[in-house]
Formats: structure tokens, sequence, C-alpha cells
């Protein structure tokens, strides 16, 4: 089953699709705001409650959609909270926009939400428009399905060791990344599908489609 998970930044129009073939679309508080102007629903509303538009609110409790409402002082943001949430209803892909694009904080943390390891064994990524981020962790490899010419980034999270890759036009092999070097920044596809294994640590590995570059 996979999820959406819709945080309460800044997601653009292209992200408007992911959500359309969603299995379970969920919505971190204020997100049904932007759900709610595609003519959408979510299957479920989590966080606070403090941003979402209180007759918005209303419209879909009376809908009997789902409501999980935590205390405004809490541990974790919204954003994690729904995660959580997606998790626990059996969500076995989780694809997550709203999280880039606004507050530099905000963004960092919600990065760093994929390192979280509840979610080990559960594809996830971070959409936005053209730009996808997910986190390779120790062990398969993980495959890309970029286009030729589209940027690839590679960001050690802090440490990567044993960095080996596929399909790009600067290759690593058994290389180690560490933060405060720009080494896997600005790779690129070549003419097939490429993957990216590390043996210890981890990294962020972030495409950046070309389409409308050409």
């Amino acid at each position: 089953m996979r999820a959406v998970v819709v945080f309460n930044g800044e997601p653009v129009p292209e992200d408007a699709a992911l959500l359309r073939t969603a299995d379970l679309p969920v919505a971190a508080d204020g997100a049904a705001n932007w759900i709610d102007r595609l003519g959408m629903r979510p299957n479920l509303v989590v966080g606070d409650l403090d941003s979402i538009d209180p007759d918005l609110l209303h419209e879909l409790q009376e809908d009997g959609v789902a409501i999980d409402q935590h205390p405004t002082e809490k541990d974790a943001t919204d954003g994690e909270l729904a995660l959580a949430a997606a998790i626990g209803a059996g969500a076995t892909a989780i694809t997550i926009v709203g999280a880039l694009g606004g507050r530099t904080d905000h963004a960092l943390t919600n990065l760093f939400l994929l390192a979280n390891p509840a979610l080990d064994g559960i594809e996830t990524d971070v959409r936005r428009g053209p730009t996808t981020v997910r986190l390779v962790r120790p062990g398969a490899a993980v495959e890309g399905q970029a286009r030729p010419g589209d940027l690839v980034s590679l960001v050690p999270v802090p440490e990567a060791h044993g960095v080996r890759t596929s399909g790009l036009r600067y290759p690593l092999s058994d290389e180690d990344l560490s933060a405060g070097s720009s080494r896997g920044a600005s790779n690129v596809v070549l003419d097939g599908p490429y993957a990216v294994r590390v043996q210890s640590g981890a990294l962020f590995l972030i495409e950046q489609s070309q389409e409308n570059s050409r």
C-alpha cells in the first residue's frame, strides 16, 4: 500500500498527481487545506490542528475523515506524527510531499526524517516537483530510474563508506564521502538505470530531473 503524506510546507502543483494515485492520502495538519483546494479529501488528518481551517476540519469530520489530534506541546512535528500514522496503517511505500521549499530548519528536519528507524524496509522518498530525495542505507543497492542527463547528487549523512555507483558519468568505486566535501554533488545519469550502494553509513540520494531544461 502506497501512502502519500502531505506536510504543511510548500507543495507545488506537480505534486498533486502523486496524491491522486495514493492508496492512503494522509495530511499533516494544515496540509489538509492544500488537499481541499485540489478538490480531494485525505483519509486521515494528523497533528495538533492549529493550522487547518476550522470550517474545513468540521467538514472533514462530517464526511467521516479520521482525525488524529495531538497536543500542541509535543516532542514530534506534525509531519513525523503523520509518517508514524501511515506506518501504523500498514503503508509499504511512502512518498512525502510538502516537506521542502519553506523554512530551512523545517526542510532539513523533514529530510532527516528519512533516517527514522521506523522506515527501515519501507520504500520512502521526499518529492517536490522535479526533485526526489531518498536515503541510501547499507545493504542492497538503490536503483534509480532517472532519465539520461538528469542530475544525481550523493550527500553523506554525515559519512558514507564504500560507496559504489553504476550508470553515472563520474563513477565511485568503494569510496568514502564525508560531510564538508562536495565530492558527490552533480553527477549525471548516463543512458540507462543507475545504482548506488553504501557499505556503511548513509547518504541522501537526490535526483533532479532536467526534462524541462532540454
